[in-house]
């Protein structure tokens, strides 16, 4: 994780396995299996990012990130960071003063830097669980906007941790997690010959996986022919869920409303969905162009 310069390589929420965050009452985000809950500060809002959990505002300058760090020993990352912290090109950080160690589990201090190559000044507090979980809680904003404003608003998130034993969820809520507000799309060009000679034929599968628990189905044709299924009186096609079959293979689950149910083995491979051995292409509503219809 370090290299030869000492820099802090930040490990950070969600880099190395899908974990997911759970919103439990109002303002409160959970991590159950990172074993950690916060709450959110009033006019502040909260968003996952492949990176961390980042919290900003419509009326404050700067944004807070929460992080994971790889360290369950807190004085050898005071002494790491002693030396800055550094996160690939356009970021680094430095401390100002000295870094203060609060108690056994918490450090803190000011530093300045870069962010995005733009530059900042950001309060750190670090703060250690009862399970050896390693926080970072960083509030940062450019130079000429910072105040203790920022120390006072790291401070307040920190004090809102609530550490427990990890909870561990199964692969089928993962599963649920991912694919929830997903939008999977297969296509398939017809060489009935093998020699890779098209007759220009194609098939074009949609499968859209609302958050309410309903979906729609699209089959297009390259030959004019389109159906999807629907129903009148309820959202979608149908309702899906993830389940394991009697073979206790993992499956996604399509159940129609006029009675049918289709079920499709479900595998994620290498970053891939694949359901029956076909894979499918995911996007979300982030990916705007094709975000599910979930209206």
């Amino acid at each position: 994780m370090l290299n030869s310069n000492s820099y802090l390589y930040l490990l950070i929420i969600f880099y190395t396995l899908p974990l997911f965050a759970f919103p439990q009452e109002k303002n409160v985000i959970a991590f159950d299996d990172l074993g950690f809950q916060f709450s959110i500060p009033h006019e502040w809002e909260g968003r996952e990012t492949e990176s961390a959990y980042i919290l900003t505002s419509q009326t404050e300058q700067g944004f807070v990130s929460i992080s994971t760090l790889p360290f369950t020993n807190i004085t050898e990352l005071k002494r790491q960071i002693n030396g800055g912290i550094k996160k690939g090109n356009g970021f680094f950080l430095a401390p100002i003063d000295q870094i203060e160690s609060i108690n056994a589990n918490r450090l803190q201090g000011k530093f300045s830097g870069l962010i995005n190559f733009s530059p900042v000044i950001a309060y750190i507090i670090i703060v250690r669980g009862d399970q050896q979980q390693m926080v970072m809680i960083m509030a940062a904003v450019s130079k000429e906007n910072y105040s203790n404003k920022y120390e006072l608003l790291a401070d307040e998130i920190t004090e809102s941790f609530t550490f427990f034993q990890p909870i561990m969820p199964s692969m089928i809520d993962e599963y649920k997690a991912m694919l929830n507000n997903a939008k999977l799309t297969f296509i398939e060009s017809d060489d009935p010959s093998g020699s890779g000679v098209s007759t220009g034929y194609q098939t074009k599968t949609i499968i859209d996986l609302c958050r309410e628990g309903y979906f729609n189905f699209y089959d297009f044709r390259s030959n004019g022919m389109t159906s999807a299924f629907s129903a009148d009186d309820n959202k979608g096609a149908g309702q899906w869920n993830i389940i394991k079959d009697d073979n206790g293979e993992i499956v996604l689950q399509l159940m129609y409303y006029d009675g049918e149910i289709y079920e499709y083995n479900l595998e994620y491979i290498n970053g891939k969905i694949f359901l029956d051995g076909d894979h499918y292409l995911k996007t979300t509503e982030g990916d705007f162009k094709y975000k599910p219809n979930c209206n």
